[in-house]
């Protein structure tokens, strides 16, 4: 994956910090922007007045999850290559440096994007349908969370009412935990209606799984899977 130019990008919730490397690994150009969709448009902006050839860069920036999300999707609109990597992944193979700050990470970005362009490919975020899909698989498992640490209470409180009168507690505890299983419920038939609609019309799990944030490894993603293959049972969870 050869170019004639890389940059790295650190990513915070609300900054962009960029630098600009030749093809020699040399530093043309630094700067920051904001993560929205003006502040990202104007970094490409600033890119093109330095005479450079958007079909002749690459982009590098870590897994971010949300943060990342739009930054992946406007270079695309742009027809820039980029490529999204895993922070360990960057540690592991440029080893242990002194320094610690947002520029000092986005040189480290175009480095390593410059040490290993004959390993890495580009990037592609997943679909539309994909993207929603694993919004609400995530979504689904915070309220799994919410539910279970609700019930360990409730037990708890079990002992406690022998020796203090807990019962309105008690209630407003239980009702919680049934506003979330009716909640989950409701979830869960809008995944079965996504899943559906993607198993029709995109046909490959695999991508599924290769969305940051979700692994095949994990519960709600391995009873998506169910899903798809046509295995219609339950999601892995009691309702």
């Amino acid at each position: 994956m050869e170019a004639s130019y890389y940059v790295g990008i650190d990513i915070s919730k609300g900054r962009l910090d960029w630098q600009l490397n030749d093809a020699r690994s040399t530093e043309l150009a630094t700067g920051q922007a904001a993560n929205t969709p003006k502040g990202i448009h104007q970094m490409i902006g600033q890119w093109k007045r330095a005479k450079t050839g958007l079909d002749e860069l690459i982009v590098c920036f870590e897994h971010t999850g949300p943060y990342g999300l739009l930054l992946a999707a406007l270079l695309e609109e742009s027809g820039i290559r980029y490529v999204m990597v895993s922070a360990i992944q960057v540690q592991l193979s440029l080893g242990i440096r002194r320094g610690k700050s947002d520029p000092i990470d986005a040189r480290r970005l175009a480095e390593y994007l410059w040490r290993f362009r004959d390993r890495l490919s580009p990037s592609r975020l997943p679909s539309k349908m994909l993207l929603e899909l694993r919004s609400w698989l995530l979504w689904r498992g915070k309220l799994v969370k919410m539910r279970t640490a609700l019930t360990n209470d409730i037990k708890a409180n079990a002992l406690t009412s022998q020796v203090a009168d807990l019962e309105e507690i008690n209630q407003q505890m239980q009702f919680q935990r049934e506003g979330l299983t009716t909640q989950l419920k409701l979830v869960d038939q809008t995944i079965r209606n996504l899943l559906c609609r993607y198993n029709t019309t995109e046909g490959h799990y695999d991508l599924l799984v290769s969305i940051p944030g979700i692994g095949p490894r994990q519960p709600v993603a391995m009873s998506a899977a169910q899903v798809v293959v046509g295995q219609w049972g339950s999601f892995g969870y009691p309702i």
